[in-house]
Order: structure tokens, then C-alpha cells, then sequence
């Protein structure tokens, strides 16, 4: 992992490739002496932000998605927090292999640098995605999903510059206010947890974004990821074992979900929210 007197930004875990895994799964063998938090933010909560705060960039994120530039050593460097070798990043052991992988992914670009290294540009990729269902459970909503904060906070290093790291599908340039203001936004809402040993952190990748904080002292953390664990049609159900394939009654711009806990008249307050657009209803019986 990235040394421990830097921060490791958030970000969905390899959202920066085009099938990024589903589930995380981190285990504590050993807690920092200070600091090492994990810091999670709700993905949903950022994208609600970014295109109320600003549309017009989200308009274009959601049309082109994003590319990433990243210049990757032939040796790995430990000093760095993006210091793995192309090598190991790609999983292969020699060039030929690595340029055999790197021509399969149409539109990525890339090329060696006269020091040895290897500069990619990744193809573009979908920078926000609608969830619809997870295992039996109706989500409908959009996420910023995406690595975009993480490349331009702490893709940084002698061979790397941060503000050059991520623009968006077409190549535009984006606006780096735009992307501090984001930044800033996911520290004020972020929740941090220290660690124990023995402690269990599962996390849906689709729906939630990690960090992680500086540390000293020694620190070790296991990390495994997976994608989904069931077929996309075994998992769109009713609640009484039908299959589902009309959501045409949950189709609107935003489908953010409403929630009727506690409200003082909820039969007018559910009426009003239907007439203002909402189409999902956390309305359990005991509400």
C-alpha cells in the first residue's frame, strides 16, 4: 500500500478499469499506533452533491466519463503511494505480454518513455453508474463512481503529476476548483474508523468509497475483493420469488429514495413527495 505518512484519497476500489470488483473485505492483523483510519463516505451522498453543486460538470462526466493518465515504473518504488511496477500492476512478465494486454483494451493509449517506464492513458471510463438492484434489494440510485479525486489528490511522484492525471472522456481538461471543492465536501462527511485487532470491514464497492489516513508506527491490514456473487437475473426479485423485468414505474431523472419514518401526517407528506417526482418509499410496515 502507499507509505504511511501519506493519504490514500478516496475512491471505488479499481474504478479506474472498466469491471471493477463488487465487495471488499478488509481484516486487521495489526493496528497502527496512530492514525491508519479507514474513512468511508456513502457514494450516493457525493454524486447528490457534485450534480447539485455542480451540473454542468456532471453532465459531461456522465456523457464521457473519465480517462487516466498514469506513468508506471519498470521497477516498483516503495516510496511512492502509485510506485507498483507495470509489471506487477498488469499481472505479466515480460513486455511482450504487457503490450499483447494493453493492444486488447481499445481505445487505451500508451507508450515507453526513453527511461524505461510505461505512460498509459486509459480508454474512457464510466465515471458515475446507476445501481438498480443488489441481491434482493431495490437501490436505484446514481453513484459517483469513480477513482477522478483520488488521481488528482494522490496520483503524485517523480514521474507523475497529479493535475495532469485524470480529464474527462474527450480529453477536455477538468476544472481543478471543481475538483477541490469535491474533495473538501467528501472530508466534511467522511466517517473514520480505528482500527482493532481482529476487526472485519465488508464494504459494497458500488455503493460506498474508502480511505485511508496517514499512520505511524507498524500496520498491517488484509484486503481481498470479489465481484458479484449471483447472476444479475437471479437477483431481480419481488420479494416473494418473481422475476422482475419492467421497472418502467421506477424510471425518473433521479430516483432518490423518500423516507416515511416518524413523519407527523405521512399520508399527506407521501402525497406531496409523489407530486414533487420521488418514486421509492422506505415504508415499512412499522412506520
Amino acid at each position: 500500500e502507499a507509505p504511511p505518512d501519506q493519504l490514500i484519497p478516496f475512491h471505488h476500489e479499481l474504478a479506474q478499469v472498466q469491471n471493477p470488483p463488487q465487495y471488499l473485505f478488509f481484516y486487521c492483523d495489526l493496528p497502527s499506533e496512530t492514525g491508519g483510519e479507514t474513512a468511508l463516505i456513502d457514494s450516493t451522498l457525493v454524486y447528490r452533491f457534485v450534480a447539485d453543486t455542480f451540473p454542468k460538470f456532471m453532465d459531461k462526466l456522465k456523457t464521457y466519463g473519465a480517462r487516466y493518465k498514469r506513468v508506471l515504473p519498470e521497477e516498483d518504488d516503495k516510496a511512492s503511494p502509485i510506485g507498483r511496477s507495470f509489471y506487477n500492476a498488469y499481472g505479466v512478465n515480460d513486455k511482450i505480454e504487457l503490450e499483447k494486454k494493453l493492444n486488447a483494451i481499445p481505445g487505451l493509449e500508451y507508450q515507453w518513455l526513453p527511461e524505461g517506464s510505461l505512460e498509459v492513458i486509459t480508454e474512457p471510463i464510466p465515471a458515475v453508474r446507476f445501481i438498480d438492484q443488489q441481491h434482493n434489494h431495490g437501490i436505484y440510485q446514481w453513484t459517483f463512481h469513480n477513482s477522478v479525486i483520488a488521481a488528482f489528490l494522490g496520483w503524485k511522484d517523480c514521474r507523475n503529476d497529479r493535475k495532469k492525471a485524470v480529464r474527462f472522456g474527450n480529453n477536455d481538461p477538468m476544472d481543478e476548483e471543481i475538483l477541490e471543492s469535491i474533495a473538501k465536501f467528501m472530508e466534511e462527511k467522511k466517517i473514520s474508523y480505528k482500527w482493532k485487532k481482529g476487526d472485519i470491514f465488508a464494504i459494497n464497492n458500488r455503493l460506498v468509497m474508502h480511505s485511508r489516513n496517514s499512520f505511524t508506527g507498524a500496520r498491517r491490514v488484509y484486503a481481498s475483493m470479489f465481484g458479484d456473487a449471483m447472476m444479475k437475473n437471479e437477483v431481480k426479485r419481488d420479494g416473494v420469488g418473481e422475476l422482475i423485468d419492467d421497472f418502467s414505474a421506477l424510471e425518473v431523472t433521479d430516483p432518490i429514495t423518500f423516507g416515511c419514518w416518524r413523519l407527523d401526517d405521512p399520508e399527506q407528506a407521501v402525497y406531496n413527495a409523489i407530486k414533487a417526482g420521488y418514486r421509492r418509499f422506505d415504508s415499512a410496515c412499522d412506520y
